[in-house]
């Protein structure tokens, strides 16, 4: 059976394989478009086979939630390249992949082989193969993690060398009497146990040490094993690059907006008593100030795409710092501040966006919110966001305190006062998928302030 040019783009339209490729098929077949397919998948599978001993250690993590039943995961999906990694048909692999957990709840990997993929009559198993026909490398579904209770925000970063799964769960309601409590007790969790171990940390490139400090520091709480707040500092001083910016990768030493603001926050406090740490800093604050676009915002890489939470980290970075976002030189372009930028980014009726087109998005609004918070609490001459020595414990046990920060006990609340104090706990499990790297589950507790800060 002869077969026209039309055939082949339509064979290729089907299956997404090659010209050549499609040509031969139909060759193959005698022009028959089912035989056709049926031939492709199975060089598919002996292509597969072949490629299958092929080290796939590039790829993408991606998270998402489905805005119908609040379902969340985040999963990471590896190939060969990082040309690869970018291309559109295996981005919305990794996206189908992502959603075939969501909406299966499949127990591991190997169940999620077996699962339907979506749109077609085969398995995730029988479709890899095709796919790495297609897209010309090995694929390997490596992990995911899925949350189906309580409250998700999912957040991509650097085009998927991060995915982030956030997942809220309400724990009663509890008044400001237990603000300050000990956290290496909270419901059953030590939220320091993981800060222990300096190789540990750093295996998760310039976010653990960053992080990690951040937290120690929030509190002034006490290091262990054989972490330091010296050491921590060092890790992150010998990732900076000669820019000043600091990557999000240390290996693949791409300036980064968001993680340059993130190691200025931590090393804010170290800055007028090491000059190392001041000259790191200053060298990138002025980075950050020629990266700075005309109308006031950021991109996440240099020439990339402006988004809010790369505004909202530069304004907590600038607050952390004592700089003022609207007075600073350096931090005005063209009239515009980087607060003028994030304030672009908000939703009609609450919430932000993460880019300019985009629409309400949930990792946006929390940064949003929080880098505002910095701000308030800059002009207001409060501590900086990750500084909490000034959240006291209400009516508790002083012991329950750091002994570094004066606690008193203060006279009964009145009703109106345990009223506006009162708040639900609100346990935060972290998914954090960092390509190539273990995944990271992290507790933490919010709690809002007492009413004296409130006011």
């Amino acid at each position: 059976m002869a077969f026209t040019a039309q055939d082949v783009k339509t064979l290729r339209e089907m299956t997404n394989v090659g010209m050549m490729d499609c040509k031969k098929a139909l060759t193959e077949t005698d022009g028959d478009m089912d035989k056709a397919v049926e031939w492709l998948r199975e060089k598919g599978l002996a292509k597969a086979a072949k490629k299958a001993g092929r080290i796939a250690a590039e790829g993408m993590a991606y998270a998402d939630v489905c805005p119908k039943c609040g379902v969340g995961a985040v999963v990471e999906v590896n190939c060969e390249t990082d040309f690869c990694a970018k291309s559109e048909p295996f981005v919305n692999f990794v996206k189908d992949i992502c959603h075939v957990v969501i909406n299966d709840n499949p127990a591991d990997v190997e169940a999620l082989l077996n699962c339907k993929y979506p749109n077609s009559n085969l398995t995730v198993a029988e479709t890899l193969p095709e796919k790495v026909m297609s897209i010309g490398e090995n694929l390997q579904i490596r992990r995911f993690v899925r949350y189906a209770e309580n409250t998700s925000v999912a957040y991509v970063h650097a085009g998927g060398k991060i995915g982030v799964l956030v997942n809220l769960a309400v724990e009663g309601g509890i008044d400001a009497t237990a603000i300050g409590k000990d956290v290496t007790s909270v419901g059953g969790h030590d939220l320091l146990k993981g800060l222990n171990s300096m190789d540990y940390i750093k295996s998760q490139s310039v976010n653990g040490p960053v992080w990690t400090l951040l937290a120690l520091d929030s509190y002034d709480y006490a290091t262990s094993g054989d972490v330091t707040r010296d050491k921590l500092v060092e890790a992150i001083l010998a990732t900076q690059l000669p820019d000043g910016s600091w990557p999000v990768m240390k290996s693949k030493k791409i300036a980064d907006i968001d993680m340059t603001a993130m190691a200025i926050q931590a090393l804010a406090p170290y800055y007028s008593k090491n000059e190392a740490v001041k000259a790191a800093v200053d060298k990138a604050l002025t980075f950050l100030s020629g990266a700075q676009a005309q109308d006031g915002g950021f991109a996440e890489n240099v020439g990339g795409t402006k988004s809010s939470e790369s505004a909202a980290q530069v304004l907590v970075a600038l607050c952390a710092m004592k700089i003022d976002p609207m007075a600073d030189s350096r931090f005005i372009k063209n009239n515009h501040t980087v607060l003028d930028a994030l304030c672009g980014y908000y939703v009609t009726g609450g919430g932000f966006k993460h880019e300019a087109t985009g629409d309400l998005n949930g990792m946006a609004t929390e940064q949003g919110y929080y880098a505002l918070t910095a701000y308030f609490r800059f002009r207001n001459g409060e501590t900086a966001l990750y500084d909490m020595t000034d959240v006291l414990d209400k009516g508790g046990d002083p012991a329950d305190a750091p002994s570094q920060v004066p606690v008193k006990k203060d006279t009964e609340l009145t009703q109106s006062e345990k009223e506006k104090s009162t708040s639900p706990l609100l346990i935060v499990g972290i998914a954090l998928m960092v390509l190539g790297v273990g995944a990271v589950v992290v507790l933490v507790i919010l709690q809002r302030r007492t009413p004296k800060n409130e006011e």
